[in-house]
């Protein structure tokens, strides 16, 4: 084994010592990341149930209040038959529009919900007359399953048409649901819904944050690699190679165009090949012929990489011994290894041997 050789062996057992380091240093970070996630998490499931506990106070209160209005019936106004009912049940209401706000409508609906109206309008449907003496309406409703109390309004036709209301003089009706849950359930029950509700909130909302950073990622990543193959691609009547993205550790065949330069007509080509802007610890690669490429216009060389190259440098000349003639001089960014170890850690390896060399 020659000194470049071994000075090559010792390069990729340190790249490999650094690889191991960075990936313990990455999966420290991982875990830290993870910790600090589960820390956030953990304070937005206690937000979450606080809020929830605010809104819930805040509809008990509202409920509360709503309870208090609630009645049986209205003496020749409406009841509700059997007067004692519980949630699935099903009760025939009965109104009567004499000397109402509806007692010239042809027809009369009944627009009602629930527990203050929590779900908007659960209870929708057409009056019709009953056997009862007087003008009185009535149908039969479905009790809704956790309802507490009704809340409903009389009007002449269905929700978005109607245009004359009952409404108890802007107090709506309510009544008791005489057989029900107790309270406390029911607003343990709703709290720990309503926690649910805001946990589905949130992940839906740092999904699309997610998503939304990862696409603006994602599309940058791919506008500065499309720009960087247009740029390299437009070159290509002149200078390419292949692959076009270059790898440490791996040969690279560099394809030249003289007809479109000023060596143009020149009887041959040489390539003069280094790395890192011609630092590199092997120093300029010795002098190569480039030889006719498949196509007539082109003429190629076929180097090898070194591990800790992060550009490639070269030029292109009529002569093997370059004194005054014309030169062409190219940079290409050299693609990294398949480890992907950045420029600075590349240096660290260059300054490593360095040391190694003193």
């Amino acid at each position: 084994m020659d000194v470049l050789a071994f000075e090559d062996f010792l390069l990729e057992e340190k790249r490999r010592e650094l690889e191991k380091i960075a990936a313990e240093q990455a999966e420290r970070e991982r875990q830290a990341e993870e910790q600090r996630r589960k820390e956030i998490e953990r304070a937005m499931i206690e937000a979450d149930k606080a809020q929830a506990k605010v809104e819930i106070a805040k509809q008990r209160e509202a409920l509360d209040q709503v309870m208090k209005k609630a009645r049986s019936s209205i003496e020749n106004v409406w009841h509700i038959e059997p007067s004692e009912f519980k949630g699935e049940d099903r009760v025939r209401f009965y109104y009567n529009r004499d000397s109402r706000p509806l007692s010239h409508a042809a027809e009369i609906w009944i627009h009602g919900g629930h527990n203050n109206w929590k779900d908007g309008l659960s209870i929708i449907g057409s009056l019709v007359r009953s056997d009862k003496d007087g003008d009185w309406w009535c149908i039969d409703v479905d009790i809704p399953n956790r309802a507490l109390v009704l809340d409903w309004v009389f009007a002449d036709g269905p929700p978005q048409s109607a245009r004359v209301y009952d409404n108890n003089n802007y107090q709506d009706f309510h009544a008791i649901v005489p057989i029900s849950m107790p309270e406390d359930q029911y607003w343990f029950e709703e709290e720990f819904q309503t926690f649910k509700k805001l946990q589905e909130e949130r992940r839906l909302k740092e999904e699309a944050i997610r998503l939304k950073a990862e696409k603006t990622s994602r599309m940058k990543a791919e506008t500065k690699e499309k720009t960087r193959k247009m740029f390299l691609l437009s070159q290509k009547h002149i200078v390419y190679t292949e692959p076009l993205n270059i790898q440490a550790g791996r040969t690279v065949t560099v394809y030249y165009n003289p007809s479109n330069t000023v060596l143009s007509g020149k009887p041959s080509v040489w390539l003069r090949c280094s790395f890192n802007r011609w630092t590199h610890r092997h120093g300029p690669l010795p002098y190569q012929q480039m030889v006719p490429a498949e196509n007539a216009s082109h003429v190629k060389a076929t180097v090898k990489v070194p591990l800790d190259a992060y550009m490639m440098d070269f030029v292109f000349s009529e002569k093997e011994k370059v004194e005054f003639m014309t030169i062409i001089m190219v940079w290409i960014i050299t693609y990294l290894s398949l480890a992907e170890l950045s420029r600075n850690l590349q240096c660290i390896l260059c300054m490593w041997l360095w040391k190694w060399h003193q």
